[in-house]
């Protein structure tokens, strides 16, 4: 989608501003519009629960699979100790157990500590949930995924893109704003927001949030089936990971289900990358045959 837009943009323009770091310094994701009580009680168990614990807890989170479990992951994420949703999500894919199984020599260390240190930071620098996931997001998230997506997206077709909201004298300044003129009433982005309706309609400047979410179930369906089975069956692309779990995978999604259109979707990125890379012998008509 990004790479569409920079496409058509690119046809009139050469360099062009994007908003990226709104969302991560206003609090413009809807896991940073917390009610009063979640701050409150957020706000006292912060004071109980080193973030240490928090990080070694979230794998147990993870592995909830039945309703009760589920349901008290979802509480404590909501009102408990909202900041493991800014670590969680990076192991929405794949929890610890199911990573290991996939890549069984790696380093099984590596996530529990990944997750340790950025919340320890998180809880040096920032005393409420709200402010500490901003800080989280501002350095994983945002850097690690958004802002690599767009350069990589706008420079393969000539478009220079420039983020002013990352000035760092912006986020020095929404770094010491309080939590109130971030997220007020469940309003991300307040702020912004109130200025923005002194230039635009309301109805514009409050309407739902929409991402850049693609059809992804229909496409390793329909288009990209093909190329999706010669990629996850090719075990030189996929290697060092575990071809018995990539085909339990790819099983159980030719079998109905949804649920692992994502973990598709990021093998089928990892093996087109392998073969860019020279792993495979690359097929100039690779992706004709789709």
């Amino acid at each position: 989608m990004i790479h569409s837009l920079s496409t058509v943009a690119r046809r009139h323009v050469t360099v062009a501003l994007n908003g990226d770091g709104g969302d991560e310094l206003l609090g413009g994701y809807p896991r940073y519009w917390l009610p009063a009580s979640a701050m409150w009680l957020s706000g006292l168990l912060g004071r109980l629960s080193p973030p240490r614990f928090l990080a070694d807890l979230a794998p147990h989170l993870l592995a909830a699979k039945s309703i009760p479990q589920r349901a008290a992951r979802k509480l404590l994420m909501q009102y408990a100790n909202p900041e493991l949703s800014s670590t969680l999500m990076f192991a929405e894919f794949w929890n610890d157990p199911e990573r290991h199984e996939l890549l069984p020599e790696g380093q099984g260390a590596l996530l529990p500590e990944w997750r340790r240190t950025w919340l320890e930071g998180a809880f040096a620098h920032a005393d409420n949930p709200v402010d500490r996931m901003l800080w989280l997001d501002s350095h994983t998230y945002l850097p690690g995924d958004l802002l690599v997506k767009m350069d990589i997206a706008s420079m393969h077709c000539g478009l220079e893109t420039r983020s002013p909201l990352l000035d760092h004298e912006v986020i020095e300044f929404c770094a010491r704003l309080p939590v109130q003129h971030k997220v007020k009433d469940r309003v991300g982005k307040y702020l912004l927001k109130k200025l923005a309706e002194r230039y635009f309609p309301a109805n514009f400047v409050h309407r739902l949030k929409m991402g850049f979410g693609i059809p992804r179930a229909d496409w390793l369906r329909g288009p990209l089936h093909k190329v999706l089975r010669e990629t996850l069956l090719d075990k030189r692309l996929m290697a060092p990971l575990s071809g018995a779990v990539i085909e339990r995978t790819l099983r159980e999604f030719e079998s109905g289900g949804d649920g692992h259109k994502s973990r598709l979707w990021a093998l089928l990125m990892f093996g087109c990358w392998r073969r860019q890379q020279g792993e495979g012998e690359v097929d100039p008509n690779f992706w004709t045959r789709a």
